[in-house]
Formats: C-alpha cells, structure tokens, sequence
C-alpha cells in the first residue's frame, strides 16, 4: 500500500475545498494495489467585496434654456406608434440620451478630503470617473464665456453617492448666448456715457409670473419678462431671447416696444435710453405637469459692464393635484419623458388608455 496526497490548484474567489469520498479531510489517502479510489472536493463560491466604482458625467447644449433635457424626436413612425412608445418608455422608466452633448468642457470631482481629479469631455459629451472609493462625491464643471448653467442650478453642483460598480445618469446643462458685438461706430460715449472710450450699458433682466404660480396643467398664464437700462450710456439694437420651456404653449405676446417672434424666441427691443425699462408678457398654457424653468438673457451692441444681471431664470414645480389633460388620442402628448421615473400624468394616461389599447387589440384578433 502506498499513500498519496491528493491537491488542487485555487482560483480567485473559491473557499478552500472540503474533502471526501475515499479521501480523508487533508486529501490523503492510501492507495492498495488492484483497488480503485475516488475523492471528492467541494469549494464554495465567495463574491468578490466591491468597494470601488466608477461615475458617468455627461454635458449637454440646452439650445432653448428651459433647464430641461432635449430628446431626439421619434420620427418616421406611425402616430398610433409614437403613443405605444410612450407609453411604454413611461412604464417602463426607459432612460433615453439626451441630443446635443457637447464636447471640451472640464469636469471636476472631489471627495471633499484628498481626492480631487478633472477631465475634459468628448465627443459624446461624456467623462467616466473610474476605481473611486465608494463614497460620497460633489461634481462641479469649470464656466466658459458666454455659457449659463442651467442645469443643476440650486445648487450648480451634483452630489453623488457612489454604492455601486456603475452608476450613471449625471448631466449638466449649458444655454450658449451671444457674446455682445465691439462698437465699430459711434463710440463716442453717446447718451450721457462720457468721453472718448467705448460706450458702457448695464443691461438687467427679470422675470415674474402674472398672479402667482399655476396650480395645474390646461392653466392659462403669463410670464412679465423687464428688461431695464442703467447706463451709462442708451443701449442700442437691444435683443432678449426668451424661449418658453416645452411644458408651455404659446398663446400671445405684448410687447411695450419692439416685437417678439414666437418661432425664434427673440424679442427685438431697439433701444432703451439710461433709467428706461421695456415689458414683455408672454401668455401660454401650461401642459405638462413636474418642475418648469424658463429662461432668459439680453444683449445689446454696447459693452456691458456687468454681465452677470443680464440673464434670468424663472422655476416652478406643481404638487400632487397635478391635473392630466383631456383624454383624446390623438391629441396625446407624444413629448418623449425627461426623466427616468414615472410622472404622474404618465400613470394616469395609462389608466385611461389601458381599456381602449385592449380592446383595439381584441378588434384586431378578430379580424
């Protein structure tokens, strides 16, 4: 008889094997001529303890600076297909990617304690922060010229807690405006803006809502959009771009001077003189419910010496009585969701058409 001792080779994340059969519980086992043997050994799989992860951070073009995500329009599909999709991407809280990413900007993160690193975004708009401690991290983006943030903006910084391997869905939004054009003429210092530099105008922008926020979708309201000059000189060839946010329709405009050009979003001022203000009122239908934010920004071809008042952003949120629009199928919103979740005129237009949809479907067996 001779004796034996029977090994295996480990692998990562395996328990140490038990043995058994023929073989004692260190693996030996004496082996006699003639006889045949058999051993057996059991190792217990043990999941890794994952501590690190990584962020996806992404940057995108708010073109109207409604502080919302733009998505790509479902296009080439029948109207009955584009509320199926709806639907389904509301129940099922498909996150869709965003259009317009924008690539060269710095995006830094940092733990608050030793970590701190940047990186630049590419064409897909896009930075990954990798093998990051779990934790609980702040990511901010470095401003550029003529670029307003507008989303997140209270605060204008992201706070992630890090518990996964992957976690994504992390965007910040930036509306471009024009920078204001040099003076070529007439840079005089006209209007009561001194000697001989270039002319000087602050411009200032607010915006109010007529009669408080409103309280439901189908609300009819307005927004009062002043724009005010403080000088030192006029401000000339005055323009506010002031585009209503995707859950508005637009309905009419008043202007006390210049025009407003729904299409575009720009209202054409003219020229304010030093302590002059100029209104707009835009009236639209609010018509979708969650949080809606509207911008706006104002130039004019004098140098401003403060830019920092030229723009203006104005938020509200509706609460639970949130009220769905009429149910009418072809009148259905189709606006693909803004969010992952489920909102809640979603949930009740699923309600509603969940009869309709089966018995069109049943019709259809039939047939």
């Amino acid at each position: 008889a001779d004796d034996y001792v029977v090994s295996e080779t480990s692998q990562p994340n395996y328990s140490a094997g038990e043995w058994g059969g023929d073989c004692d519980a260190e693996g030996n086992i004496t082996i006699e001529a003639g006889n045949s043997y058999s051993c057996s050994i059991t190792n217990t799989y043990v999941p890794p303890v994952i501590t690190t992860g990584t962020i996806e951070v992404c940057k995108y073009n708010d073109t109207n600076g409604d502080g919302q995500p733009e998505y790509q329009e479902l296009t080439s599909v029948s109207w009955l297909d584009k509320i199926k999709n709806f639907f389904v991407n509301v129940a099922h809280a498909i996150t869709l990617t965003p259009s317009n990413p924008l690539s060269g900007w710095t995006i830094n993160i940092s733990d608050g304690d030793e970590l701190s690193d940047s990186k630049v975004t590419g064409e897909n708009g896009c930075v990954q922060f990798t093998e990051l401690p779990f934790g609980t991290y702040t990511i901010t983006e470095t401003a550029q010229s003529n670029w307003s943030q507008t989303y997140p903006n209270d605060p204008n910084s992201i706070q992630v807690v890090l518990n996964n391997e992957f976690q994504s869905g992390y965007y910040f939004l930036n509306h471009f405006t024009e920078p204001t054009p040099p003076c070529t003429s007439n840079c005089g210092g006209g209007g009561g803006g001194g000697g001989g530099g270039s002319p000087l105008a602050d411009l200032s922008l607010t915006k109010t809502v007529v009669g408080g926020d409103p309280t439901s979708t189908g609300t009819v309201f307005s927004y009062t959009v002043t724009v005010s000059n403080s000088g030192p000189s006029n401000a000339t060839n005055v323009v506010v771009t002031d585009v209503l946010p995707a859950s508005v329709t637009y309905s009419s405009s008043t202007a006390s001077q210049g025009s407003y050009d729904n299409t575009t979003g720009k209202w054409t001022v003219g020229t304010l003189a030093v302590g002059s203000s100029a209104t707009l009122q835009l009236t639209g239908t609010l018509v979708a419910g969650g949080t809606t934010t509207n911008f706006g920004s104002a130039i004019s071809s004098e140098n401003d010496p403060n830019v920092s008042n030229n723009t203006a952003t104005y938020t509200f949120a509706l609460g639970g009585g949130v009220t769905p629009p009429a149910p009418q199928v072809l009148g259905a919103q189709t606006e693909l969701p803004r969010t992952g979740g489920m909102p809640i005129g979603g949930m009740l237009y699923l309600s509603w058409l969940a009869p309709f949809l089966e018995r069109f479907r049943l019709r259809k067996i039939k047939k």
